[in-house]
């Protein structure tokens, strides 16, 4: 907005101006005094000075409530601008956390599930050694017992499945002939 450089000429120089005017039109200044007309038309002139002078005043002091009110507006959308991009800086933040955080629970519970599963096939295989091993003692004691005979006992525990075989064969044999 612009301020007016010049000032307002007061009432008294307004008066003495427009006598002046008066006086150089040919008009005398006396007789100009006397002359209802002339009077009536300084008074009008005075008076739209007088109007001018407030309707100035007024358009200036409303100009500068509407550049106070749009500073503030400014100020506040300025305002309203750096709380939007604080908030979102906030939101991308909180995300992201939230985000690494379950990461990191998914990660934890894989981890989890695996050291499970590696401890379960640990244990199956703990359990299948000792059953391999037992198995192997086990075949150890049989393979010892059969290598020492101490009675006819023995030697017919351990022969009655070979007799068993030696019969089976022989039936087989004895059915194939039958068939031929």
């Amino acid at each position: 907005m612009q301020e007016q450089k010049e000032a307002m000429p007061s009432l008294d120089q307004l008066n003495q101006m427009i006598l002046e005017l008066a006086e150089k039109a040919g008009a005398n200044v006396e007789e100009a005094k006397q002359d209802e007309r002339v009077v009536l038309l300084a008074a009008a002139t005075l008076q739209m000075c007088r109007l001018l002078q407030d309707f100035t005043a007024t358009t200036s002091a409303g100009m500068e409530k509407i550049a106070d009110r749009e500073l503030k507006n400014l100020n506040i959308q300025s305002q309203y601008a750096e709380s939007v991009r604080a908030s979102a800086v906030n939101i991308a933040r909180e995300m992201h956390r939230q985000f690494a955080e379950e990461q990191k629970a998914a990660i934890q519970d894989g981890c989890k599930m695996l050291e499970q599963k590696a401890q379960s096939i640990e244990n199956g295989l703990n359990t299948c050694a000792k059953e391999v091993k037992n198995a192997a003692f086990s075949a150890c004691e049989t393979a010892d017992r059969l290598r020492t005979i101490n009675s006819i006992g023995d030697l017919f525990y351990y022969a009655a499945p070979l007799f068993v075989l030696v019969d089976l064969i022989f039936r087989v044999i004895a059915v194939v002939k039958h068939l031929a």
